[in-house]
């Protein structure tokens, strides 16, 4: 039998019988079973039970004693009960301020008693939309227009657009009385009983001896003053559009306060002075003593914005395109071409109307053409730039603009890092293998989580494969290398040759070992079913296992060899058949127990049968105990070759009783 949702049935399985499933006992335990499938209403539960066998088809009735309704059952939030009767919802949803079946379906949420579908829920009071929201069968409409007038009248209108917002408040004034009656109409003012407005002067002569009367001496004396005769317009410049000439005309003085008499002059003037903004305007303007210093406002009546105002009317020469498309900002060909029909005249082609001045557009939109990579890395190398911060130095010191800031976005197809952009070596780090050589990366990493030496070792083993293994392609992987027939040894002698010293030679073959022997007893290696040892796969080897290299040495005694050294891969192994995996007391280490050397007598009293490093046995009526020293010893020097003397003599001062301590300072 299946087990559905996580909730066990509690019954066994049986082969080729049905048997009949127990519902649940208690109302909480179906309660649980049921919240367990996610059910959240009794529609869900009756889609859903079926899931869970012990569930029962109808609960209500099956703990009828202790059912408290569905939302209980399934513990979610009851359900807010809606109004009970029609009038109460149209009372809630008038209080709303809805008036529209369209405004109910969106505003009826705010009042969670208010049904969705009140035509469905109050189907046997419902009557209408209108019946719903309380609005009562339309009045009639005053039949003449005087009865209107006095109404509208009544109610202190003064405007059309006052009307249009107020003929509501009395039910029986239509809405267009202009429509209704038609045959009287003589317009709103007659109808409301008002004075129009006063009409401004016809012309623009008459509105200027005016103003000129008033003493206005400039755009803002008139703004500020004209409502002293109502006739005065607030625009001139608009209202007598085709008859306008500039604020100096309309006042009665050819050249006030010495500006510029007309917006063209003063715009002409400001790109004489090579001003592109409206910042560089309010920095520049007073090299020109007849520029103002608030165009906008010294030419109110013919102003649009900035830009407009220091655009060229007429394009004589592509020099004129070039200005403008500074002043728009407009970085390419692309820009300009969504850009230059909404500044007419500026021209479609640029490029053919001036043919002969033309060049290309990174010269019309001023745009730098960078070096390409081999370039801009040549110029670095050759002034000897070490670092990125370095090159954004050498940029602002010489003002080269054709080297890119960030070479890295500008080169980002061949770009690879910043040391090969400058020309220096990379680190020899895991981050700096790249493909194809991704897999040794991904196995030195894997490989230095445990090895001890930290970067120094992970330097080796980095210097190992892209000095040798890329150099000379000699796989892609540790496993493709340790399984290569015929590999060649030459290069890694020359490799190892080329180092500085001989710590760095012994440590790129110590490790460089450490690490292949790693990678083949864990990748290239099987263990024999009967004696549990690991065996390498046929064809797989180091094949710098053995390998030597001469390297100067300074013995210390005629007692030291100056024979190469063991292989790091037997030394490791030694020194992982003394304290196996897993091992964490000298309890554990009971193959090493059975050489009688290590045993020694001790008086029993002295014995700690809790202390798992505490080895004992009886022999001949004597107590004897384990001495680990000379384990330890040889595990130490498996573990730190190079340091094998000072560890046998404590020649660091591990075993001192007396420590110097420095007084004074000195």
């Amino acid at each position: 039998m299946v087990k559905n949702a996580g909730v066990d049935s509690g019954l066994p399985s049986s082969i080729g019988q049905e048997n009949r499933v127990v519902k649940y006992e208690t109302l909480e335990e179906a309660s649980v079973a049921a919240r367990i499938l996610g059910i959240t209403g009794w529609k869900s539960y009756d889609s859903l039970y079926k899931l869970d066998k012990k569930l029962p088809a109808a609960p209500h009735q099956k703990y009828r004693k202790a059912w408290r309704g569905w939302a209980e059952f399934l513990r979610v939030e009851k359900a807010v009960e809606k109004y009970e009767s029609l009038s109460e919802a149209s009372l809630a949803a008038i209080a709303l301020g809805i008036n529209s079946s369209t405004k109910y379906r969106k505003d009826y949420q705010k009042d969670q008693r208010l049904p969705s579908c009140p035509e469905l829920t109050y189907s046997q009071e419902w009557i209408s939309w209108p019946n719903f929201f309380g609005k009562k069968k339309r009045a009639a409409k005053y039949k003449e227009l005087a009865e209107a007038a006095v109404a509208a009248r009544r109610l202190r209108i003064m405007t059309f657009t006052e009307y249009g917002k107020r003929y509501s408040e009395d039910p029986k004034l239509p809405k267009y009385p202009e429509t209704v009656y038609k045959k009287e109409w003589r317009g709103y003012y007659d109808f409301l009983d008002v004075e129009p407005p006063i009409k401004s002067y016809s012309t623009l002569a008459e509105a200027s001896c005016a103003a000129r009367a008033l003493g206005f001496k400039s755009s803002l004396d008139y703004k500020n003053g004209r409502h002293q005769d109502p006739r005065l317009p607030k625009n001139p410049a608009r209202t007598y559009k085709s008859k306008w000439e500039n604020w100096y005309v309309f006042l009665g003085s050819s050249v006030l306060n010495n500006k510029y008499p007309s917006i063209e002059e003063a715009g002409a003037a400001a790109r004489k002075l090579g001003v592109f903004s409206s910042f560089e305007y309010a920095a520049r303007y007073k090299e020109d003593p007849r520029l103002p210093a608030t165009p906008n406002k010294q030419y109110e009546g013919n102003w649009i914005d900035f830009q407009r105002f220091l655009l060229p009317d007429k394009y004589g020469s592509l020099g004129d395109v070039k200005y403008a498309i500074k002043v728009l900002k407009i970085k390419n060909s692309r820009e300009y071409r969504d850009v230059y029909k909404g500044y007419p005249p500026l021209p479609a082609h640029p490029e053919r109307v001036f043919a002969s001045e033309w060049i290309d557009w990174y010269e019309l939109c001023d745009v730098v053409r960078h070096y390409d990579y081999s370039q801009a890395s040549k110029v670095a190398i050759e002034n000897g730039i070490a670092n990125q911060a370095a090159y954004i130095n050498f940029i602002k010191e010489t003002g080269d603009v054709r080297l890119p800031r960030t070479p890295d976005e500008v080169y980002k197809e061949v770009w690879i890092n910043w040391h090969v952009f400058l020309g220096k070596e990379e680190p020899f780090t895991i981050k700096y293998i790249r493909k194809p050589y991704c897999e040794w990366a991904e196995s030195i990493r894997s490989f230095m989580k445990k090895a001890r030496g930290g970067e120094s070792k992970e330097s080796y083993l980095c210097r190992f494969v892209r000095q040798y293994v890329q150099k000379y392609e000699l796989g892609y992987s540790p496993e493709a290398f340790l399984t290569a027939q015929g590999v060649s040894l030459k290069p890694f002698k020359e490799l190892l040759e080329q180092q500085a010293s001989d710590v760095i030679k012994r440590g790129i073959l110590v490790a460089v070992n450490e690490f292949l022997s790693d990678v083949l007893r864990k990748k290239l290696s099987i263990e024999d079913e009967e004696t549990g040892e690991l065996v390498v796969i046929e064809g797989a080897n180091n094949p710098l296992a053995n390998f030597s290299v001469d390297i100067e040495r300074k013995s210390s005694g005629l007692d030291e060899s100056n024979k190469p050294a063991l292989a790091y891969q037997y030394v490791d192994s030694l020194r992982r058949w003394i304290i196996p995996e897993g091992a964490s007391s000298f309890s554990d280490l009971q193959h090493l127990h059975a050489f009688e050397a290590d045993w020694a007598e001790i008086d029993a009293e002295l014995i700690d049968d809790k202390d798992p490093d505490c080895i004992i046995k009886k022999e001949f009526g004597k107590t004897k105990i384990w001495f680990p020293v000379y384990w330890i010893h040889t595990y130490a020097l498996t573990s730190v070759p190079a340091r094998g003397r000072q560890i046998a003599y404590n020649d660091s001062g591990e075993g001192d009783v007396d420590v110097a301590e420095i007084e004074g300072g000195g």
